[in-house]
């Protein structure tokens, strides 16, 4: 102030000038006595209410609005600082009235008894049952580059998946497919020589449904077959009956029984698999579908994976899968032995052996009707050589009867099984070999 005085030419103005105004540290609380009340759990007269607020220095002024509901304003002083809301003040109640005069109420607790979500149950079965199976779990990103996605699929999705704004090129796009992040576990895992050669996944995956990008809940798993294995007693590779049999454990696990499909397993001629060596079960558009089988042994080799890779893929739609499963029940047993029979059959080569066996059981049902069950039908053999025809191929198959209340006597049996045989060659081609 001396300098500007002195230097500026500045003159002191005797009037008093007030830009703004201190904090207001006091608030008002609208309080509503039943609401103390209802939170305590038992009574306490208005007046209590007010002279217990007013020993704090809380000052404390009854309304009437419109409706002549009545309320209170509380005013806090600035010290009160930890008052904010009412629920403070019915804190403040209950302290100083003192909780010995709580009187005593049975306590009632409300039990959650809600199942857990279908897709957690799931998860949970899937992964417990694949551990099980000396399988590892990953947890890969859910982004990968689009090149990946051209490479192993294809060029179809390519921008729908891609991100706006990606962060890196090898992150542009959301994941089509659980394998390939598998496969570089895989390929990592046999870099370090850690001897891991099973590895499963579960996540989320986006697939193009009717024109449309949906998001499916998917798990996948690989087994590596690889060349330089040493043990002292090998095991018997994997193979796509190995893929098999675990994607449709798994199915059921999702409440979706492939194994009782009307379609047969349908070959893929996607690049990611080896055509001849894979299929395809069920369909995505009816809730789920699974991929399976030998992946592509070039691809592998380019992506630098020696030896050969069983997968399987299964997804699922969210609410497919959030539907709930039928409640399965027990039927009793028979006691009773059961009675087999074997049926051989001359098939064209390119007929797939569940097709085959699937109707052997529709025929077998029907004959049987409700006298006694075709329990089993199961093939065990398979011929392709000297003595079958060009382009036909030998199945044979064990059908096993059993009736529940009764030993089934040869006469009985013979009748059903010649009904199926009848069957078999008046509504199909398929030859029986004598």
């Amino acid at each position: 102030m001396d300098l500007i005085l002195e230097i500026a030419g500045g003159t002191i103005d005797t009037a008093e000038i007030q830009v703004g105004h201190e904090p207001e540290l006091e608030q008002e609380i609208t309080l509503d006595f039943d609401f103390v009340r209802r939170r305590c759990g038992f009574d306490i007269p208005d007046r209590t209410i007010e002279e217990i607020l007013g020993s704090l220095e809380l000052d404390v002024s009854r309304h009437e609005n419109r409706d002549m509901e009545v309320y209170w304003t509380v005013r806090i002083p600035s010290f009160r600082t930890d008052l904010e809301t009412p629920i403070d003040l019915v804190e403040e109640v209950v302290r100083i009235h003192g909780t010995d005069k709580i009187p005593e109420a049975t306590v009632v607790s409300r039990g959650l008894d809600a199942d857990d979500d279908r897709q957690v149950v799931f998860n949970r079965l899937a992964a417990d049952f694949l551990v099980g199976q000396y399988f590892n779990e990953c947890f890969n990103y859910s982004l990968r580059s689009g090149e990946e996605l051209k490479k192993w699929f294809s060029n179809a999705g390519i921008d729908s998946l891609r991100l706006s704004n990606p962060l890196s090129s090898d992150q542009s796009h959301l994941r089509w497919s659980l394998i390939p992040g598998l496969l570089d576990v895989l390929r990592l895992n046999r870099h370090r020589k850690t001897g891991g050669t099973r590895f499963f996944e579960r996540g989320r995956t986006f697939r193009e449904l009717d024109g449309a990008v949906v998001e499916v809940v998917t798990l996948a798993f690989v087994i590596l077959n690889a060349d330089d294995e040493r043990a002292w007693k090998m095991r018997e590779p994997a193979d796509f009956f190995t893929a098999k049999n675990l994607v449709l454990n798994l199915s059921r696990m999702a409440g979706f029984d492939m194994s009782e499909e009307e379609i047969s397993p349908v070959p893929l001629t996607n690049s990611a698999w080896q055509e001849g060596h894979s299929a395809k079960l069920g369909d995505l558009s009816r809730g789920a579908e699974a991929r399976l089988g030998l992946l592509n042994l070039a691809l592998l080799k380019a992506y630098g994976l020696e030896g050969t890779v069983v997968g399987g893929i299964l997804e699922v739609l969210p609410e497919q899968l959030s539907r709930t499963p039928p409640r399965k029940t027990f039927r009793p047993f028979s006691v009773y032995p059961a009675a087999e029979r074997d049926l051989s059959l001359l098939v064209p080569s390119r007929e797939q052996a569940e097709t085959v066996r699937r109707k052997l059981e529709a025929f077998g049902r029907h004959a049987t009707g409700d006298k006694f069950a075709l329990e089993n039908v199961e093939v065990f053999d398979l011929y392709e050589g000297k003595g079958v025809p060009e382009g036909s191929k030998s199945l044979a198959f064990s059908l096993v009867f059993r009736a529940v209340d009764r030993t089934l006597t040869e006469e009985e049996v013979n009748t059903v099984f010649a009904g199926i045989q009848d069957a078999v060659s008046n509504q199909t081609d398929y030859r029986i070999r004598k």
